[in-house]
């Protein structure tokens, strides 16, 4: 069976709305830790909310509110590790409601809780001391070395014509 090409406009906007959902994208990026939704993404790109979410869900599979929960996620998650913020600040500064909201959806992306996921991946203090203690021992262990002197190349002996073959 063959099927028909696509007329052109048809091929004109998948383009502008793959155009579309990444403006969307890049803007969810830019404003994860501001107050914003589905309708705000959508007035600022100027398009009715209703339209924009269909195509970046046609587009990336997801929808837009997905979007911005894993964009708001993706961003708390960074601060879990990095910040040393309760987690009720966390929810604030990532835009969530509440800690519990965050929450709730966090365990829904990530599989454990806010807490759990700062425990499994923040490195305590008192390991990075001993760490950085250890490093230090072997630095001041191989300056106070003695360096040994190269060993010595082998000798090249030249081959004249005839004498022998490298292989």
């Amino acid at each position: 069976m063959v099927r028909a090409a696509k007329p052109a406009a048809a091929l004109d906007a998948d383009a502008s709305g793959i155009a579309l959902a990444q403006k969307a994208v890049q803007l969810i990026a830019g404003h994860a830790r501001t107050p914003i939704s589905t309708a705000s993404v959508a007035a600022a790109l100027d398009c009715n909310p209703n339209y924009l979410s269909r195509i970046f869900h046609k587009v990336h599979g997801h929808t837009l509110t997905e979007a911005i929960h894993r964009r708001r996620i993706y961003e708390a998650k960074l601060l879990l590790i990095e910040e040393p913020l309760t987690v009720e600040q966390v929810a604030r500064t990532c835009g969530f409601g509440s800690a519990k909201y965050m929450g709730l959806l966090f365990h829904r992306y990530v599989g454990m809780s806010p807490l759990a996921y700062r425990q499994q991946f923040t490195i305590p203090a008192s390991s990075i001391v001993t760490i950085l203690k250890a490093s230090q021992k072997e630095c001041l262990a191989a300056t106070n070395e003695k360096l040994s002197p190269p060993a010595p190349l082998p000798s090249r002996r030249v081959l004249r014509a005839g004498e022998g073959s490298i292989f």
